[in-house]
């Protein structure tokens, strides 16, 4: 797998977004299928629209100044593409 160029990056906040027909209604679905990447915060709210294979990146508070990052992979694709991103050991959970 090869990562070359620059990617877009979509920032949704879907806090106030009443469902899936959301994304739709917006676009966000081309913009998931294509080659950009789209970040949805809330993405309780759509689960419906989102891929099922996706990489999900939950953000935690590990102290009032620093957080902590757990990056899941939700199928194969995204299993490849986490496992091929080096995140100094972070992936694995053996930070250097």
């Amino acid at each position: 797998m090869r990562f070359e160029g620059a990617v877009p990056l979509v920032h949704v906040d879907a806090y106030r977004m009443k469902g899936p027909a959301d994304i739709v209604e917006l676009g966000l679905d081309e913009d998931m299928a294509g080659s950009a990447c789209v970040a949805i915060e809330w993405p309780e709210m759509v689960e419906g629209a989102l891929p099922a294979d996706r990489l999900l990146v939950r953000l935690d508070h590990a102290s009032d100044a620093t957080r902590r990052a757990t990056l899941s992979a939700m199928g194969p694709l995204s299993a490849r593409w986490l496992a091929a991103v080096d995140l100094g050991g972070l992936a694995s959970g053996n930070p250097q």
